[in-house]
Formats: structure tokens, C-alpha cells, sequence
């Protein structure tokens, strides 16, 4: 080594990193490893069969509700939610009754088949009956939307008053 105040922190091309910037770059590790491991975290997930219904598309969309570790690829039971709504201008419509049983992951799950009649922005969302996490000791409930978008209307008068609520 080169004097006391230098660390070879790496082999690749025999770099030479003084001790602030080793103490960066573990601190930088750290916190990257730290946040990629948030990402391996569970999650509702609610899922079209695409967001954006075009003139020629087929005119309906297949949504899925489950839950899981997406990036583990672990699925997990989802009792059938406690809510399911549909927002198109502003109105609320109760999906609820409509949603179906299915399996993701292994794993119960819901869907629906939901037709697209008119040019509108459609926003699902579901509130899942809260679950117990021990780790955290606390009870959870994730609140999961999306939206879809059908036949080119994502501005104007029902697109203005989605862009609005979520403002």
C-alpha cells in the first residue's frame, strides 16, 4: 500500500481509493442493498391485460388481484378483497360481486373480465382485508389501483377529472 491513509478497495485495474472514498462507496452499497431488498417486499397487485384499449383492440380487459413477492416469485393467499371499485368520471361503480376466483403463483387470487364500451379513463382499485405481519408487529392493508385508458381518451373532460383527483 501507498502511505497509511490509502485502502486498495477493489482489484479491478489495481485501483487505489483513499479511506473517505472506501467509507462512500461502503456507505453507497449499503444503502443500494438496503433499498433492492425493499423491492423483494410483498405486495398487492392488481394487473390488466393491458392499460390502453385502442379502436381495434379487443374490448375488454382481463384485470388480476393477487398477492405476492413478485420478485421472488412466491405467491401468496388473497382472500377476496374487502373492496373493488371501478372510478370513470368521478362515479364509483362496486365490482365486488362481479370478481371470480383463480390461482396465481400457486396461490388463490381473483379476476374479472371487464368490458370497455365507451372512450373513457377507467380506474380500478381494490382495498384487501388487513393482514397480520409479525415482523413488523402491525397490521397491513394494501391499497392497490390502476388504470386504463380506452380508445385514445386519457385528456379531456374524463381524463381531466381523473388527472385531477390524483393531483
Amino acid at each position: 500500500m501507498k502511505g497509511d491513509n490509502h485502502l486498495v478497495a477493489f482489484f479491478c485495474n489495481n485501483l487505489e481509493v483513499n479511506m473517505k472514498q472506501a467509507i462512500q462507496i461502503c456507505i453507497m452499497i449499503m444503502l443500494f442493498s438496503t433499498l433492492t431488498d425493499q423491492a423483494f417486499g410483498h405486495f398487492g397487485m392488481l394487473i390488466p391485460s393491458g392499460n390502453m384499449v385502442m379502436q381495434n383492440d379487443k374490448r375488454s380487459v382481463n384485470l388480476q388481484l393477487s398477492f405476492s413477492h413478485p420478485m421472488k416469485m412466491i405467491g401468496m393467499e388473497l382472500v377476496k378483497p374487502k373492496v373493488f371499485n371501478l372510478v370513470i368520471g368521478g362515479d364509483k361503480h362496486d365490482l365486488l360481486d362481479e370478481l371470480k376466483p383463480t390461482r396465481v403463483m400457486e396461490h388463490s387470487a381473483w379476476h374479472l373480465d371487464y368490458q370497455i364500451k365507451r372512450p373513457r379513463v377507467y380506474m380500478f382499485y381494490m382495498e384487501p382485508h388487513p393482514f397480520w405481519e409479525p415482523a413488523e408487529d402491525v397490521f397491513i392493508i394494501h391499497y392497490t389501483k390502476t388504470v386504463v385508458t380506452a380508445f385514445g381518451n386519457d385528456e379531456g373532460p374524463e381524463g381531466q377529472v381523473f388527472y385531477d383527483r390524483i393531483k
